[in-house]
């Protein structure tokens, strides 16, 4: 990636909230059920601010309200007051949020959290609340749910104040942003825990951060914004009041993965319901247009060309690696095409544990699963056993050989690259050096067969740890963790793995229901186009996938690879190198089968049957789409199939085939 700086020589204006005014709505029948609010200009809840910084309810808002009770309950917007700067809000739930004692006051926080603790403090009130470290983007304003506010009243009707400000960054340039990260220079806290103090006699909120938070606030641009050369686009970030007192950087990430830094030295303090507008920066255009062999992952992000070592291209990042939310890269449970969340916690650098957003966690569920469509779930963990799947299937992640690997559709790596093999990842590991990264990982920095140094081909391994197939939970990474990374080959029930640590590195095998870091390696052009598939397919296996449901006549129409890689654990298919052949044998078939024959569409050869007197001819054209029709994709490679019921004949015992 490249890192660029571009200073800030001007300094921050900051931009001042004008005062509120009171709803004027009469009190509700029903009382102790309806709230109605007003709040301050600047600050937003889900829509965007207009000209005048005027805030008007959208229909999802949602705050935490206590009813001068022991109680609080969820309230929420109703429908006339959507579009509105004033709101009324009904209550429709108790989530058992309990101050512990009676209140004396009416107490109202926004957003809505069932988290949220009140208590009284002298004549006044304490909230226990905590400020994102991820917000999201949202054109000219706020992140939703992003811009906490405090509410104190004797009566039903409730003005909000804001709790924190904001900074307002103003880019141009061609690139399309995918986040932007603010942090301070010296260790200023802007996300995580902390206490709001909401104060009886008007006086404006407070807020204290709490020493265990996160120094940096990101803004998740989702799919991209798109900046434009001419016109600044605004980016706004939600900040806790805080003096910068050695100035702060700004990081921007684009969606073809460049990282570019915006930084002062210069002091500037967000204050409370204001913003702190910077100065338009135009981005540096990097220049770089996406190549042949980039490792482009599943976000759409460009991380660039990979790092060859012995032969073998590494990619630059984990499978799964996404700098906000998944920088250890995902953990897969071997022959599984989707990465799974953290579920839980892990250490930092500085040996301090943390807990992880309820945005990388998946759901757990304890049992072995058989059918193929299991295998596509993404948000499930499955837990409980050393294999996941109940009938083992050694060619999820590898159809070919260890020397001679061939990618499957159920590979979780980006198009072009795969699973690396046992061998490969054997090779790799020969020499190596314990260190720690930019980005404040412990790993090693592999380089293959050359003696390390720092002038070598090297590829950064993180102690990211795994999933525990018994529980489900992260163990194992951060700081003081370690690695378990797998390969596609499979042993008995189990599947090859390495797994490191400080002071010692080795290749075993692991229950494939762990979940694991993967590292991918760019697939060689030529293996899928050299291979070929022959056999056959049997009752059960038309049962299984449910290929006779629209008659014989129609099964080739249905064949998937699925169909394929389960005839090859079943042994009634075969995967081989693709090959002209005169008159080859072809295996025992039992009465009542399909034959089979798929080789690549960019092959010159066909497939044939025998005659029974020594001639090949064509298979009959009574099935649908067979016979060198184009019908199905292995690995964005086209296949044709060839094949016909009962083909061979068995009077004569001409089991025999032809490519030509």
């Amino acid at each position: 990636m490249n890192m660029k700086k571009l200073l800030l020589a001007l300094a921050a204006v900051a931009v001042m909230s004008s005062a509120c005014q009171k709803a004027e709505v009469e009190a509700p029948v029903n009382e102790g059920r309806v709230l109605d609010a007003t709040i301050e200009n600047i600050a937003v809840t889900r829509t965007v601010m207009d000209e005048d910084n005027n805030i008007r309810w959208s229909e999802e808002d949602q705050i935490v309200g206590f009813m001068k009770s022991t109680f609080g309950a969820k309230f929420q917007v109703t429908g006339s007051s959507v579009g509105e700067t004033s709101a009324s809000f009904e209550e429709v739930s108790s989530d058992g949020l309990n101050a512990g004692t009676e209140l004396d006051h009416i107490i109202a926080y926004y957003p809505y959290s069932s988290s949220v603790k009140i208590a009284k403090s002298g004549s006044n009130y304490a909230l226990d609340v905590v400020l994102p470290a991820e917000q999201t983007y949202v054109q000219e304003s706020f992140g939703n749910g992003a811009m906490p506010m405090v509410a104190v009243s004797e009566t039903n009707n409730i003005t909000f104040r804001n709790v924190c400000g904001g900074m307002k960054l103003q880019l141009k340039g061609t690139q399309k942003v995918a986040s932007v990260k603010v942090e301070g220079k010296n260790g200023e806290i802007l996300s995580g825990a902390a206490v709001v103090i909401a104060y009886t006699d008007g006086t404006k909120p407070s807020i204290t951060m709490s020493d265990e938070t996160s120094t940096s606030v990101t803004l998740n641009c989702g799919s991209g914004v798109q900046l434009n050369e001419n016109d600044a686009v605004e980016f706004i970030i939600v900040l806790p009041p805080v003096a910068f007192s050695k100035g702060f950087v700004v990081t921007v990430a684009d969606a073809a993965g460049n990282v570019q830094t915006i930084e002062t030295d210069k002091v500037n303090e967000v204050k409370r319901s204001a913003l702190l507008v910077m100065p338009a920066v135009t981005l540096e255009n990097s220049g770089r247009v996406p190549q042949e062999g980039d490792y482009i992952d599943e976000y759409g992000i460009n991380h660039g060309q990979g790092v060859e070592i012995d032969g073998v291209v590494w990619a630059p990042v984990n499978c799964g690696y996404h700098a906000e939310d998944y920088k250890w890269g995902k953990l897969y449970q071997w022959g599984r095409p989707t990465g799974q969340g953290y579920e839980g916690g892990g250490y930092d650098i500085n040996d301090n544990y943390v807990d992880l957003s309820d945005a990388i966690r998946t759901e757990k569920y304890e049992g072995c699963v058989t059918s193929p469509e299991y295998i596509l779930q993404s948000n499930i963990f499955y837990m409980g056993y050393s294999d996941w799947l109940l009938y083992a299937n050694d060619s999820l992640w590898n159809s070919g050989s260890d020397s001679n690997p061939i990618r499957t559709n159920y590979d979780p790596c980006p198009s072009g690259w795969r699973v690396p093999t046992d061998d490969e990842l054997e090779i790799l590991c020969q020499n190596y050096e314990w260190t720690t990264n930019d980005k404040g990982q412990s790993g090693y920095w592999f380089s293959g067969t050359s003696d390390y140094a720092l002038d070598v081909s090297k590829v950064f391994f993180p102690a990211s740890g795994y999933r525990d197939r018994r529980y489900g939970q992260s163990l194992d990474r951060g700081f003081y963790g370690q690695g378990y990374y797998w390969s596609s080959k499979t042993n008995t029930y189990l599947a090859t793995g390495l797994h490191f640590g400080e002071g010692f590195i080795e290749m075993r095998s692991y229950g494939r229901a762990e979940g694991f870091s993967v590292r991918c390696v760019q697939e060689s052009a030529e293996s899928a186009d050299l291979m070929m598939y022959r056999g056959y397919i049997d009752v059960d296996l038309a049962n299984e996938f449910g290929l006779l449901d629209d008659g014989l006549a129609n099964i080739y129409t249905k064949v998937t690879p699925e169909v394929l890689n389960r005839g090859i654990e079943r042994g009634i298919i075969i995967k081989e190198e693709l090959e002209s052949r005169d008159k080859t044998a072809f295996p025992d078939t039992p009465e009542d089968v399909v034959l089979i024959f798929a080789i690549p569409h960019s092959s010159t050869m066909n497939v044939y049957k025998d005659d029974g007197i020594g001639n090949p001819i064509e298979f009959s054209h009574s099935q649908l789409n067979v016979n060198g029709e184009t019908v199905m994709v292995i690995n964005s490679e086209e296949y044709r199939l060839y094949g016909e019921y009962q083909s061979i004949d068995i009077i004569n015992e001409s089991k025999y085939y032809y490519i030509k």
